[in-house]
């Protein structure tokens, strides 16, 4: 097995349906009547690992669970999110290679004969799925006796941006969490999360914290401290504690990957200024100075203190 991807998307993802009862409602939800009905009573178990490829892991996230069946037996049920804003067209044959790799490894454990394994695609990028969902569309059309000798199957595809947001799930938590999947890769999210986020105050702390933290991380050239603010303010007060530091803190954070990536000392000396607001308030004009004459060594440093830090005095400390 490779090492789990972690990316943004992958982290959210797994956060939701690592759970097995969680995974379980989905699958039955999701899954065609026919399918969700050979499910078996119990919630499926999860296989630890990863078979993504390490070089396609910022695009893919993956999940195996193996099931019990209604008629006796069992079966694995491998979901792979693809998490690109178009289509893959390599879809088909990546699945058939994370498959071949799920066998491999069950093999080498004893499992004979090899199980029976649904492929399912879950997708949230921004154009519509449009394109076959079967291995055989892959190949030079075959119609002939070459037919039987040549592979062929078919993934299950959940696109969620063909889904309305109402109708994601029955369950609360994981209807709220499949709405942000569905909208965060679009231009036009930022305008629209106060109906996007409108459950969030029904959620537990980790919940509406890996949930804003998940939006941080992809807008945050663009989110501010205010629409933060905005997103908790329907939160009760007591979430709201335990939310806003750990948020706040992402949200400083990430800004000070950001500028510290841009390479220049004056993009650090900005975020840096920038975060030291947010954590003190306005800056004396000695502080200013400092920064504007500091190197890009000194700002980095200065930076990684700055979350943790219990005044503005102790930024600069020397250690």
């Amino acid at each position: 097995m490779s090492k789990s991807p972690g990316p943004i998307h992958d982290r959210f993802f797994k956060h939701l349906l690592k759970d097995p009862d969680t995974m379980g409602l989905f699958l039955r939800e999701r899954l065609p009547g026919k399918l969700a009905a050979l499910l078996g009573d119990e919630p499926p178990a999860l296989v630890p690992g990863s078979f993504v490829d390490e070089a396609l892991s910022e695009h893919f996230s993956d999940l195996l669970y193996k099931v019990g069946l209604k008629h006796g037996g069992a079966a694995y049920i491998y979901v792979l999110a693809d998490h690109k804003s178009a289509p893959d067209k390599g879809t088909a044959l990546q699945l058939q290679r994370y498959m071949n790799k799920i066998w491999q490894s069950l093999s080498k454990q004893g499992e004979t004969p090899l199980p029976r394994i649904l492929p399912v695609v879950v997708y949230h990028g921004v154009r519509r799925w449009n394109i076959p969902t079967s291995f055989a569309a892959m190949c030079e059309d075959a119609r002939d006796e070459l037919a039987p000798y040549l592979p062929d199957f078919e993934y299950m595809l959940i696109d969620l941006s063909e889904i309305d947001d109402g109708d994601l799930s029955s369950d609360q938590r994981l209807r709220a969490f499949l709405t942000v999947m569905k909208h965060i890769q679009r231009s036009d999210f930022l305008d629209h999360t106060g109906t996007i986020m409108a459950e969030l105050h029904h959620l537990e702390p980790v919940d509406i914290i890996t949930i804003l933290r998940y939006v941080i991380r992809k807008w945050r050239d663009r989110i501010s401290r205010k629409t933060i603010d905005g997103l908790v303010l329907d939160v009760a007060l007591e979430k709201r504690e335990k939310i806003m530091g750990s948020v706040v803190d992402e949200w400083i954070e990430q800004g000070y990957k950001q500028g510290k990536a841009e390479g220049k000392t004056e993009g650090v000396a900005g975020m840096l200024s920038k975060m030291l607001e947010l954590r003190f308030g306005p800056l004396p004009e000695r502080v200013k100075e400092r920064i504007g004459k500091a190197d890009a060594d000194t700002l980095t440093n200065w930076g990684e203190r700055v979350i943790d830090a219990p005044d503005l005095d102790a930024v600069f400390e020397k250690h």
